[in-house]
């Protein structure tokens, strides 16, 4: 489990370091595109904080808010509120930069924690990864392990 979670730690900080690059490979042709509206997205993703995830954000361009997570069981749950900014806009595709802060509880750990996430939408497809550190542990043993990383994949459906 400790070799999963160093794969998903150093992919995770891979791709917040390419996540500009993402961003700058528009050609002149295609400007970026932040739109002044605003719209509410809602959707279900799978990963953090609680494997699986019921989803609701508001954006007024470019800023954003989200609120994502589930109680599955006693020993599976929890929430995370992220903030973010619309960095890209193309017709199918968007890319966003932003903080996460959440609450996760599962069995043996139950804990607080804050990073910074970079999010990528193609159409209703939905990616979501970061790093965050371990801010309050309540139960469990995060010394060998003080950050973590953030990782959602799902549907979301802007309105």
């Amino acid at each position: 489990m400790e070799k999963i979670q160093k794969l998903l730690l150093i992919l995770s900080i891979f791709l917040l370091y390419l996540s500009p690059f993402f961003t700058h490979a528009q050609t002149e042709n295609d400007t970026l595109k932040i739109h002044n509206n605003s719209f509410l997205e809602a959707g279900i993703v799978g990963g953090m904080p609680a494997y699986v995830n019921i989803l609701c954000g508001y954006w007024i361009d470019p800023f954003g808010i989200r609120l994502s997570g589930m109680y599955l069981a006693y020993n599976s749950n929890g929430v995370q509120f992220n903030i973010g900014l619309k960095i890209s806009e193309k017709t199918a595709k968007r890319h966003c930069l932003g903080a996460a802060i959440g609450k996760s509880q599962d069995r043996g750990c139950d804990y607080y924690y804050l990073g910074p996430v970079y999010d990528f939408y193609y159409k209703d497809f939905f990616v979501e990864a970061g790093v965050c550190k371990i801010i309050h542990v309540i139960r469990g043993d995060f010394s060998s392990t003080p950050y973590w990383v953030i990782i959602q994949v799902g549907y979301i459906h802007r309105f």
